[in-house]
């Protein structure tokens, strides 16, 4: 199942291998069946990559859906993401994989909202018998070192050290949940699970 992957324990599936190459070690696979929602569900979306050529000069992107949504980076004119009314169904285009990397995650964190679930900056360890810290903060503050300190001294783990998705669940509103994603930034944590989250540090 290469095209589907579990991102805050929910399906997506995407339509493209460059899409799949920039979600690696998140694939909805047989370990995903002792996940919280297993891989028999239905994916919340799906996402395709679109190639069209510019048509006199005029940069266009395919899609078989009304679009309600059209987005578009502001450091790469060219990368473009369109979407239904609901994002259930998206179509991205972008030159440089940077840009669509960062469609892509603006794809998933958009549809995730449906499923009250944000996005947030930060850096997320995991703290033997205690549960999630997260680290947030502006840029080079030192969210990823202040990770590893607490690695190093405290035996936690890091999950994330730079992109956190964060989740109430409609049957336990009371705990919230934080979860590791695809994304990194400048650190190479990516662990595909999730935690219940016990604080949030703002570093200055």
């Amino acid at each position: 199942m290469r095209n589907h992957y579990l991102i805050a324990d929910h399906i997506v599936r995407v339509g493209d291998d460059t899409l799949s190459d920039l979600l690696t070690g998140f694939e909805c696979d047989s370990e995903c069946k002792s996940a919280p929602d297993p891989c028999g569900q239905e994916s919340i979306c799906s996402i395709r990559r679109t190639a069209t050529p510019p048509s006199h000069g005029v940069e266009t992107v395919d899609h078989d859906f009304p679009v309600s949504h059209v987005l578009t980076l502001t450091r790469e004119s060219s990368a473009v993401l369109v979407a239904d009314d609901t994002f259930e169904r998206i179509s991205v285009r972008a030159r440089q994989k940077e840009g669509l990397s960062d469609l892509l995650l603006l794809a998933i964190y958009s549809r995730l909202t449906y499923f009250q679930t944000i996005f947030v900056h930060g850096a997320l360890i995991d703290v033997p018998g205690y549960g999630g810290i997260m680290f947030t903060g502006r840029s080079n503050v030192g969210k990823t070192t202040q990770a590893i300190l607490w690695e190093r001294h405290e035996g936690a783990e890091i999950i994330n050290g730079d992109k956190v998705f964060l989740s109430v669940k409609e049957d336990d509103p009371k705990e919230i949940y934080a979860y590791g994603s695809p994304w990194t930034g400048s650190s190479p944590y990516r662990v595909n699970r999730r935690v219940p989250l016990r604080a949030i540090v703002y570093l200055e």
